[in-house]
């Protein structure tokens, strides 16, 4: 499969809340959120698509404030997953950042999920910090990552 990245619009809105919507780590944002991010790229949130024949695989939104990049979620449609795709929207990403003078990417990812960690261990980010209680549904500490670019 040919998997292509490329910016989002707000066009793409309702194949990104349904990948949202079935993603319980994406953002449940609502579609009001969505929307402010998708037309006011200049307020320093951008996101990327995974596209393949047209189709939305997944996406990847970023913060961008002050030379530091934070990630604020990659989400893979379920049958797409553990192709590939998510690595791509993250090396698309960090590409991006780069180009815009980021000097780190910074992440947060639940304690439990040691797959998460270790996907992103394998691009080099580095455990820097916990926040306490910082995720619910249930209650559950962040480890913070960060990538020094």
């Amino acid at each position: 499969m040919s998997v292509e990245i490329r910016e989002a619009s707000i066009l793409d809105l309702p194949a990104i809340e349904g990948i949202a919507g079935i993603t319980a780590e994406a953002p449940q944002w609502s579609a009001r959120i969505w929307e402010r991010i998708l037309q006011e790229p200049a307020a320093g949130r951008f996101v990327l698509l995974a596209t393949s024949d047209g189709e939305i695989l997944g996406f990847a939104v970023c913060m961008l404030i002050a030379g530091v990049a934070e990630i604020e979620s990659i989400a893979v449609a379920g049958t797409h997953r553990r192709l590939g795709i998510g690595r791509k929207l993250l090396l698309a990403m960090m590409e991006r950042v780069r180009s815009a003078a980021a000097e780190a990417i910074e992440l947060e990812v639940r304690e439990s999920n040691a797959t998460a960690q270790a996907f992103y261990r394998t691009l080099g980010f580095i455990e820097s910090g916990k926040r306490r209680g910082y995720y619910e549904h249930p209650r559950e500490d962040a480890v913070m990552m960060t990538l020094e670019l």
